[in-house]
């Protein structure tokens, strides 16, 4: 599950198989890794409190942790060091070292909200943080007294989220256990729950943060636009649907697309972004109508001149994007791509 997981984020894999609950062999284990020129480290089980839980001992003789226990659930006991290679016939190398827990939804909530950016980060993202949106949820859920809680949920747009107004609306995949697989199995997003031990009425909203694609009516019957931005999502993916599939068969190769939110608002944590998501989610959901093009990278950047060409010339020029959706303040950037 976990490799599978990394090697949807495009890494490279190193199986180093399981390690016994002893010293000695998380050692060896860890310092096979270091070998391999691993960027990342990632480990699963071993970090709770128990006599043979050594995987922070380990990372603590290999490095130094820089945290390891967090206020959220599930994932309370994750743990994040940086280690370094000891090996006198190589130059010395630093790794990220991720201990996750071994509950396999704690494992996978923890790999979404802490390893994917570090992954895009280490890739060069200049936005690694994965996309937050605002959601109402359909049933009441009942909030922790103590800590955040991670609610892994299916959301997906609608034409009335209960407002009267076009928005995204979450449904809980039911029993939240940190052992029941089955919450992660159809989620594409995790529900920011603040912790104050009450119980949140249907129709609240949330902020959620997409782990995967969201489900989405056909283009044909997305609301009218109410909105310069959203207007400018729905010409741009009509546009896209009526060229690429021309660009897909000449090429015989699938359309990468890019997606740019410009705002200074959503670049500073002012607010989340609403417009970016929705566009990934037209894309994705229109795949084949596009051609077969996929949405392959993201970024916010503020209304500057620079941060905006920086990435526009990224995409272009290095990484080869076919399409590039630009969502924002059109003066600014049509002064960058002069």
């Amino acid at each position: 599950m976990l490799l599978a997981a990394a090697i949807q984020q495009k890494c490279k894999v190193v199986d180093l198989g399981i390690a016994k609950d002893t010293e000695e062999s998380l050692m060896e284990h860890m310092d096979a890794a270091l070998r391999s020129d691993a960027d990342i480290i990632l480990t699963s089980g071993g970090v709770s409190m128990g006599d043979r839980d050594l995987v922070k001992p380990c990372l603590a003789k290999m490095g130094k942790i820089h945290f390891e226990k967090i206020r959220m659930k599930p994932g309370k006991p994750l743990t994040f060091a940086e280690i370094t290679s000891n090996d006198p016939t190589k130059p010395s190398k630093t790794a990220l070292a991720f201990g996750l827990p071994g509950n396999p939804v704690s494992c996978m909530v923890c790999f979404n909200l802490f390893v994917v950016p570090a992954i895009r980060l280490v890739s060069g993202w200049s936005n690694p943080h994965l996309q937050r949106v605002h959601v109402r949820i359909s049933h009441p859920l009942r909030a922790d007294p103590h800590r955040m809680e991670f609610h892994r949920a299916v959301i997906r747009w609608v034409l009335d989220d209960g407002s009267g107004r076009p928005g995204y609306v979450a449904e809980s995949t039911g029993q939240q256990a940190s052992s029941r697989l089955l919450s992660m199995k159809s989620a594409n997003a995790l529900l920011e729950v603040q912790s104050s031990g009450q119980i949140l009425a249907a129709g609240a909203s949330v902020q959620a943060i997409l782990i995967s694609d969201i489900t989405s009516p056909p283009l044909d019957k997305l609301p009218a636009a109410s909105s310069p931005i959203s207007s400018h999502i729905v010409s741009s993916a009509k546009s896209a649907s009526a060229d690429a599939p021309q660009v897909a068969a000449s090429q015989n190769a699938e359309v990468k697309v890019a997606i740019l939110t410009v705002s200074d608002t959503v670049s500073s944590g002012g607010g989340p972004d609403r417009s970016g998501p929705r566009a990934v989610s037209v894309v994705n959901s229109s795949s084949e109508k596009l051609g077969g093009a996929f949405v392959v990278a993201t970024a916010v950047v503020p209304d500057e001149v620079d941060k905006i060409k920086e990435i526009l010339v990224k995409w272009s020029d290095i990484d080869r994007v076919n399409l590039i959706l630009t969502l924002g303040e059109n003066f600014i950037l049509k002064k960058s791509l002069r």
